[in-house]
């Protein structure tokens, strides 16, 4: 969405670079805004496309469609990895991204590994996966925050510090010479929103994250979907959203 940061920045950075920006029709409550998206970025041929994980397992969802159609003439006994590497190669032949795209990046929601690994697959391209917000700027890049970031996870009320297998969890909080000083006229937002930590000011994403062994840091859900079960158990159902 051409609301977030992100987006702003990568179009100001191509344009500066010489390159062109493709930007998508939108029809309010029209049913067929998806084919309609799809139709331009035939006519654009887009060299680097960004999309939210949502658009991005919409073309997973076609993909296992083709799977299947792949398993009924080829039969139910071919083995997964023929009927997989049978279904991307008819899909590459649908020129989906208009096969000129060079790179992906997907962000602005977590993005699950398997759907990672699909997209590097179909479109044989570097997959990579970003991690940012309004108020600090990058966050993470493929789960490696840069050197000038500090990301701290705090656990939310009524959440563990850490998880088994030695993973520190938590809401990710950010500090940065980027993170906004708060909310213009919103003093109760500015303070709901930021934390000192260890003599410094953080910025509270809003995110449940983890850190990896690697040092990675991994976004796992909204802590604003979370729900409370009641037995006191906080379930995060975004994961569940995405299988569905």
């Amino acid at each position: 969405p051409t609301s977030h940061a992100f987006t702003r920045r990568l179009v100001l950075r191509v344009l500066c670079q010489g390159g062109a920006v493709g930007v998508n029709s939108r029809v309010p409550g029209c049913d067929t805004a998806r084919e309609l998206l799809m139709e331009n970025i035939q006519l654009i041929r887009p060299t680097l496309y960004a999309a939210t994980p949502a658009f991005w397992q919409g073309l997973a969802s076609d993909f296992e469609e083709e799977r299947l159609r792949c398993a009924a003439s080829l039969g139910e006994a071919a083995e997964d990895q023929v009927l997989r590497g049978a279904a991307l190669e008819r899909l590459r032949r649908r020129l989906v991204l208009g096969n000129r795209v060079q790179g992906i990046i997907t962000g602005g929601a977590p993005t699950e590994p398997s759907l990672r690994r699909l997209l590097a697959d179909w479109f044989r391209v570097p997959v990579v996966d970003g991690y940012a917000s309004t108020e600090t700027g990058t966050i993470a890049v493929d789960g490696v925050v840069p050197r000038r970031v500090s990301v701290v996870l705090l656990p939310p009320p009524g959440s563990p510090e850490a998880v088994p297998g030695g993973a520190e969890r938590g809401e990710i909080c950010v500090c940065s010479a980027t993170v906004c000083s708060g909310y213009l006229g919103d003093p109760a937002g500015t303070g709901a929103r930021f934390v000192e930590h260890r003599g410094r000011r953080y910025f509270r994403t809003g995110d449940l994250g983890e850190r990896r062994a690697d040092g990675t840091v991994a976004v796992l859900e909204r802590l604003s979907s979370a729900f409370k079960l009641a037995q006191g158990e906080f379930v995060y159902p975004d994961r569940l959203e995405a299988a569905l």
